[in-house]
């Protein structure tokens, strides 16, 4: 019916796919329980007060948190909690299982420029299996891992929060799982006593300290290690459905790799024999562009061919060679980088390769001065890197930035690539983003680059709905470019950079409906202001520089609803699924959304413009999968401010 739909699905599956050999999410370091909390799971908690629960922790960070800051009162009042179980194949209660959440990637999800560390939230079950998290973040979908020891982890249904709703879900149930087992020899079919490694692939992009994230996988059983006895026989019990790589390693041999292996159906075991070659050891020497070794440099090998892929590092020694050994026969890429010196590659290099020699340029450089438009120091600032692209009037990221504190404003950065165009964005409290002078980097220090804070504008006004004059609490504002296109910000990639390099700017408003921003970028820009219920508003506006301009009244119209029910083929709640919304707009956009079905198989896209949508559904069990099956696709039509009640039935 439709020729979107699919598109969207396969699209999203391709790029999930690109970020497979990320690792997860840290745990907190706080392991709480749910123990204490005696009522039975038939009635669900009341979400109220301000206490603490669940301790949450972002990616790579050592803070701790609780699930819903209660500063930020128009959340609290929206949260959402949950709680269920965790049972055994026989229904009997699991205590002490590990329960984590971590936040779903949504269709915007690939806008890169918002791939950062994300919470996570984890509950461990009680002496009656039960957990619970009372107040999750409103407007949030969630992903669920379940572990204990005794058995298989495994991915619980996906969780969408609703706003003020505790939801009972599905007990999940824990198992044997899969088992992989098989033999290690080498080439003339002698048995190896082996080292055996399988990983789980992720199917979401997920940021943060790989380090962590490797420690947090082999503590949730994502990543599992063994090995072969004198036989060379090994196994692997209680793995999880999903993809996984295997990878066996023993001194003087190349190490052996099979991937994906598919642990999926019922076929409950899956022989993996593996053949481990020689040796190869590829090897060589980083230098400077002087010829002077560098000691330290971190060297990665890449095997490109043939498949499967594998990976093996190192650092150089204090002679600035280095030796990568264990490798399988192959050809490889390799990169070298060390701190003060920007990559060096070398593609398409032999594994038998021992003379390698990979140069190092060193990182250039940009010093100046950042005061304000008296002259007078600014001692303590941000400074971000920002590069020029050539063809594009739109910076690039570099993911660069530094704080400074220095009393005459002084400021020395040496890490930034040769050969390349710059610009600092300079940001100091009191005065608005402001740019630095472009400028080129190659060897020395470039110096003189000063930067002079614009004080910037401020920027006030009322948020109310049109329907009663209502204020609206929540509401967001945010200043973009003159040419800021909002079809873009509805699209599968999300918003990306400014075409007008305005700095990120953005706030909400208050119980009283009534917004501030200070230090406004000055100039001419685009006012968005967007509230989930209603449609977007915008405004073009012009701000000068130390001035104050309000913008008054700002009324929202109300937007289309589209909610309903999605259910599987035996009339059951589609619980955890997902929806795909999507609508080509009559001026060339492209909007698309995707919602996680509650516990009850609901869904609901509020605050959409009129037209004809395409909505489809597909069942956790089959989204990784992309199955549309006929019969799960819809087309509605959206009328402004009108709710549009749907029935979505997924056939066998």
């Amino acid at each position: 019916m439709s020729r979107f739909l699919p598109f969207i699905a396969v699209v999203f599956a391709i790029l999930v796919a690109a970020f497979v050999f990320f690792a997860g999410d840290p745990l907190p370091s706080e392991q709480e329980n749910a123990e204490g909390w005696q009522s039975p799971l038939q009635n669900p908690v009341t979400i109220v007060g301000d206490e603490p629960e669940a301790s949450v922790t972002a990616t790579g960070q050592n803070e701790e948190r609780t699930e819903l800051e209660p500063n930020r009162e128009a959340d609290l009042a929206t949260a959402g909690g949950i709680q269920g179980s965790v049972i055994d194949s026989q229904g009997n209660p699991v205590s002490g299982a590990s329960v984590v959440l971590n936040f779903r990637p949504t269709a915007a999800f690939f806008d890169l420029t918002t791939l950062e560390a994300t919470p996570i939230f984890k509950r461990t079950t009680n002496l009656e299996g039960i957990y619970v998290f009372r107040r999750l973040p409103s407007g949030k979908e969630l992903e669920m891992w379940v572990h204990h020891p005794d058995y298989a982890p495994t991915q619980g249904l996906p969780v969408a929060c609703v706003p003020g709703e505790n939801q009972v879900l599905s007990p999940v149930v824990l198992g044997s799982g899969y088992r992989v087992f098989g033999q290690i020899r080498d080439t003339g079919g002698n048995p190896l006593q082996a080292s055996v490694h399988i990983e789980l692939q992720s199917r979401t992009a997920r940021a943060g300290d790989p380090t962590l994230q490797e420690q947090d996988d082999k503590a949730l059983g994502r990543i599992l290690e063994t090995a072969s006895d004198v036989d060379g026989n090994y196994e692997i019990p209680r793995l999880a459905q999903g993809v996984w790589t295997l990878t066996a390693t023993c001194p003087g041999f190349g190490a052996g790799r099979i991937m994906p292996v598919v642990l999926m159906g019922q076929e409950m075991e899956s022989r993996q024999n593996l053949e481990l070659g020689p040796e190869m050891v590829l090897g060589g020497l980083v230098v400077d562009s002087d010829g002077t070794p560098i000691a330290g440099a971190k060297v990665s090998a890449s095997r490109t061919r043939p498949r499967p892929l594998y990976g093996s590092d190192t650092i150089t020694g204090n002679d600035g060679k280095f030796l990568l050994s264990e490798l399988p026969e192959g050809i490889y890429g390799i990169a070298a980088h060390a701190e003060g010196f920007s990559y060096g590659r070398a593609p398409r290099v032999d594994s038998a390769t021992r003379d390698l020699k990979i140069v190092l340029q060193p990182l250039g450089g940009v010093m100046g001065r950042v005061t304000d438009s008296s002259g007078k120091p600014v001692e303590k600032f941000k400074l971000e890197a920002l590069r020029i692209n050539k063809n594009t009037a739109q910076y690039g990221f570099t993911g660069k930035a530094w704080d400074f504190e220095d009393r005459d404003g002084n400021f020395l950065i040496q890490e930034l690539e040769n050969g390349r165009s710059f610009i600092l964005l300079a940001r100091a409290e009191g005065y608005a983003p402001t740019h630095s002078p472009g400028f080129y980097v190659e060897g020395e220090v470039v110096r003189g680059v000063d930067i002079t804070l614009k004080y910037g504008g401020r920027l006030t006004g009322t948020v109310i709905s049109s329907l009663d004059s209502k204020t609206l609490a929540g509401a967001e504002i945010s200043l973009h470019g003159k040419d800021y296109d909002p079809n873009v910000a509805h699209s599968l990639f999300g918003q990306g950079l400014d075409p007008n390099n305005i700095p990120p700017t953005a706030t909400k408003t208050n119980r009283k409906g009534t917004f501030l921003i200070e230090g406004a970028f000055p100039g001419p820009m685009t006012v968005q202001v967007k509230h989930p219920s209603f449609l977007p508003y915008f405004r073009a506006i012009s701000l000068v520089d130390d001035s104050h301009l309000d913008l008054g009244t700002i009324s929202l119209e109300p937007g289309g609803v589209i909610t309903g029910t999605a259910f599987s083929s035996n009339g059951s709640p589609l619980a955890g699924g997902r929806v795909y919304l999507s609508r080509k707009s009559d001026q060339g956009g492209f909007l698309a959304k995707t919602a996680t079905l509650d516990a009850r198989g609901n869904f609901r896209f509020q605050g959409l413009p009129s037209g004809t949508f395409d909505i489809s559904a597909t069942s956790a069990q089959t989204e990784a999968t992309l199955l549309f099956p006929p019969g799960a696709e819809k087309q509605v039509f959206v009328a402004p401010g009108k709710t549009t009640e749907v029935k979505l039935t997924i056939p066998r």
